[in-house]
């Protein structure tokens, strides 16, 4: 089977932070993996021969405890929010679904487009996914209704996330840029263009600084509040 490891730490930045690395056994494919703040809980999508599923695995006797229900396409993306209580999952069967994290039940209805990632806000009520159609979109996550408009973009978007402070939200597009977005107004703002697609992004935990990963085989640290590259 397919083995993967998960290093739990105790903080970012941290001296006293204590590492320990986890190893959990899959008999499936592993393609996204989170663990929740207080590292108990790990989330896997994984696909296999039954097809594709997201389970939620015990990190202290590296065995599953739940499995949430399988989709009709890839999942490829999954992710606990803040509190822990529910994972959002985002699957090639072009929805997006929050689980509760206890039970494995959904909660609420799939958030659809062609998702290709998903995320929670800080405060577990918004969900931002993003999609092959050419936008992001913010969700709320109780009642699976759109609550902002689209981020529209000229071409698919990859990835997309909200900042500590659920401020902005940062798109990675195939275009190869990231844009950061005020949650509010939808006023968008240019990081420097990548040489290729742009894959991933993510804040600093201070939400100062954003992280870009290209397949111009670069990764990128930009100045949130003045959209320049750091060097």
């Amino acid at each position: 089977g397919w083995i993967f490891d998960l290093l739990v730490h105790g903080g970012f930045g941290v001296p006293e932070a204590r590492y320990t690395e986890k190893q959990f056994r899959s008999d499936d494919e592993v393609y996204f993996a989170d663990i929740n703040k207080d590292r108990t809980r790990v989330v896997i999508a994984t696909l296999g021969k039954s097809g594709s599923s997201a389970q939620i695995w015990d990190t202290e006797n590296g065995q599953p405890v739940v499995e949430l229900l399988g989709r009709a396409g890839l999942v490829n993306c999954a992710a606990f929010s803040p509190d822990g209580r529910f994972v959002v999952t985002a699957s090639w069967d072009k929805t997006a679904q929050v689980w509760d994290a206890s039970s494995g039940r959904r909660s609420g209805e799939p958030l659809g487009h062609a998702v290709t990632s998903a995320a929670f806000s800080s405060d577990a009520r918004l969900v931002v996914t993003a999609s092959l159609d050419r936008t992001a979109q913010i969700w709320d996550a109780a009642t699976s209704k759109e609550a902002y408009p689209p981020l529209v973009h000229p071409s698919p978007v990859d990835f997309a996330a909200f900042s500590p402070d659920d401020h902005f939200v940062v798109t990675a597009s195939w275009d190869g840029i990231a844009r950061l977005w005020e949650v509010s107004n939808q006023k968008v703002r240019e990081l420097s263009r990548h040489q290729g697609h742009v894959r991933s992004a993510a804040f600093s935990p201070d939400g100062k600084q954003v992280v870009t990963v290209s397949t111009d085989k670069t990764a990128r640290v930009w100045d949130v509040a003045t959209r320049s590259e750091e060097r």
